[in-house]
């Protein structure tokens, strides 16, 4: 799954389920003869359910390829302008108001309430250099290397969206933790109380909301992020499907 689906609260929820989760945090993007050594060689019942972020095509080429016919593979997907906006808001709240991108700390007016930073140094220093959560996103992942991986080897895969996250954590739970039937794992980073705001010409000063409500519509285009081998005819094709179905989940059928 990209950044910005819900995989926090879900890589929690495994954690307590599964146990053994500290190891294989992120499992998934490391070379193979690290999976081997974290999965093969800990416990004699290796854990039921792995969950990972995948941050390249790599890591699900190799998982789709090589997966048995046991294993399901789940990938919790959400439309890429609204994950780049939330990754955004992510970004700008826990990296750069707390000077961990690089950006000059002289463009950033932080307080206990409030967050003001520089439009122009944010949109050089993150923006386009897709920084943590905003590049970590489905246009890296589901190429058409990706698709032609599913074609090839029909992996037992589904499509979920991940607002449906919670029904897939009870599902989970049901089969392998009814302990955690009914505990909350839903964890809303974007719900912080400070308020951020970006400086644009004339000194002007504007909520990141409105921000990105005048120019949300231009940042995929301008930052590039459709690179060539992305696909994005079928991923607008499964998109369709996917929100058509009433429980927005999706089954990958030969």
């Amino acid at each position: 799954m990209p950044a910005k689906v819900a995989g926090t609260s879900l890589k929690k929820f495994t954690k307590q389920c599964v146990g053994f989760f500290d190891k294989i945090d992120h499992t998934l993007n490391k070379p193979v003869k690290h999976q081997i050594s974290n999965i093969l060689e800990g416990p004699l019942r290796p854990p039921k359910i792995i969950t990972s972020h995948l941050l390249s095509e790599a890591p699900f080429l190799h998982l789709s390829r090589h997966a048995s016919r046991s294993n399901l593979i789940v990938y919790l997907y959400r439309d890429e302008t609204d994950r780049l906006f939330s990754s955004i808001k992510q970004v700008l709240s826990r990296n750069i108001c707390h000077l961990r991108c690089g950006v000059d700390h002289h463009a950033i007016n932080n307080n206990g309430t409030h967050c003001i930073v520089n439009e122009d140094n944010f949109v050089v220093k993150a923006l386009f250099n897709k920084f943590k959560e905003i590049g970590w996103g489905n246009t890296e992942i589901m190429t058409c290397n990706f698709y032609k991986s599913i074609e090839e080897n029909l992996p037992n895969m589904v499509f979920i969206h991940y607002k449906q996250v919670d029904k897939l954590m009870k599902v989970l739970a049901k089969h392998n933790c009814p302990h955690l039937l009914n505990k909350n794992f839903n964890l809303n980073f974007g719900s912080e109380k400070k308020q951020i705001f970006l400086r644009v010409k004339n000194n002007v000063t504007v909520p990141v909301e409105d921000w990105l409500d005048g120019k949300g519509h231009l940042l995929e285009w301008a930052m590039g992020l459709t690179r060539e081998g992305y696909c994005q005819a079928k991923t607008r094709n499964m998109e369709d499907r996917l929100f058509s179905c009433r429980d927005q989940i999706l089954q990958v059928r030969g």
